[in-house]
């Protein structure tokens, strides 16, 4: 698998899973999406970086680090909506790479 750079606006930037599949990474930093790529990308750490972000799913602790965040404390609201928006790309990344094991299952098991 290979996530590769497609277009870039002011609020989010779309990355190509193996040029089948689309992450759209909403941020108004289009950089940080060149970094994922980068980083998945460099040595095969795909894998890495599914098995890293795993825990990390909003149904998981993900979910348990948003609804730590004290809110009495200064900038606690554009922290949780910053870790949220972390969280959730998290969600997509690890989602696509689902559909798209199941897809490849799907294939292996039509072909034989």
């Amino acid at each position: 698998m290979k996530l590769t750079f497609g277009t870039a606006n002011e609020t989010s930037t779309t990355l190509y899973l193996d040029e089948d599949d689309t992450v759209i990474v909403r941020s108004n930093n289009p950089e940080i999406a060149h970094k994922i790529a980068r980083a998945v990308n460099r040595d095969d750490l795909f894998e890495a970086l599914v098995s890293s972000l795993t825990p990390f799913r909003s149904s998981e602790m993900g979910g348990l680090l948003v609804n730590m965040i004290d809110i009495r404390q200064p900038k606690a609201k554009e922290v949780e909506k910053q870790l949220n928006m972390l969280i959730n790309f998290a969600d997509v990344i690890l989602n696509t790479v689902e559909i798209r094991s199941e897809i490849n299952e799907y294939d292996d098991a039509n072909a034989a």
